[in-house]
C-alpha cells in the first residue's frame, strides 16, 4: 500500500491544523510498518551518496508469465521485501483495498490505496504458533534478519518485538 497506520495517525494530527479538513475515514488501513523500511532505504541512500556501500539488492516479489503475483497456500505473496508482521503474520495486509466497503470517507481513490488489514481466524493463527512465546520468538528473529539484510534499521528490531509482545493472540 501507499499509506500505512503510522502515517494516517500523523495525517489525522496536520490535516486538521494545516487545511482545517479531517482526515480520510478508510476501512481498517494496511498496518504494515512500510515507514520502517522507507527509513532504511532513506538511510542507505544517504550513505552511498557519501561514499558508502550501496543499497543491498532485494528479491523480487515472484509473478507468473502473466505477471500475477505469486502467493503461497495463505494468500501471502512470495518474494519481495518480507517485513517480520508480514512474514510472521497475525493478519493479511494488502495494498489495494477493493473489497472493503467506504466508511464515508467520500473517497475511494484514497481509501484503495491506502490498502487492507484483515485478522487472521483463530483456526489460523494457532495453526501457525504453538504459544505466544513462539510467536514473539519467531518475530524477534525475522526483525533481527530485516536489519541485517539492510531494509530496516537497528533499533527497530527490538520495536518490532516489543510490539509483538503486545500482541494478545488466541493461543494457548
Amino acid at each position: 500500500s501507499h499509506i500505512d497506520g503510522h502515517l494516517m495517525a500523523y495525517a489525522a494530527g496536520v490535516l486538521p491544523r494545516d487545511l482545517g479538513t479531517q482526515p480520510f475515514d478508510c476501512p481498517p488501513l494496511n498496518a504494515l510498518h512500510t515507514y520502517r523500511v522507507a527509513k532504511a532505504a532513506l538511510r542507505g541512500m544517504n550513505a552511498w551518496m557519501h561514499g558508502g556501500p550501496p543499497l543491498p539488492s532485494m528479491p523480487p516479489i515472484r509473478t507468473t508469465a502473466a505477471l500475477l503475483v505469486q502467493r503461497d497456500a495463505y494468500g501471502f505473496t512470495l518474494g519481495g521485501v518480507q517485513q517480520p508482521d508480514y512474514g510472521v503474520p497475525v493478519a493479511k495486509n494488502g495494498q489495494l483495498a477493493l473489497t472493503n466497503p467506504l466508511s464515508g470517507s467520500g473517497n475511494f481513490f484514497f481509501c484503495t490505496i491506502a490498502g487492507y488489514t484483515q485478522p487472521l481466524s483463530t483456526a489460523e493463527i494457532q495453526a501457525r504458533y504453538s504459544s505466544d512465546a513462539d510467536y514473539v520468538s519467531r518475530v524477534r528473529a525475522a526483525a533481527q534478519a530485516a536489519v541485517q539484510a539492510g531494509y530496516m534499521v537497528p533499533g527497530d528490531d527490538a520495536l518490532t518485538a516489543q510490539e509483538a509482545q503486545q500482541q494478545r493472540l488466541p493461543l494457548p
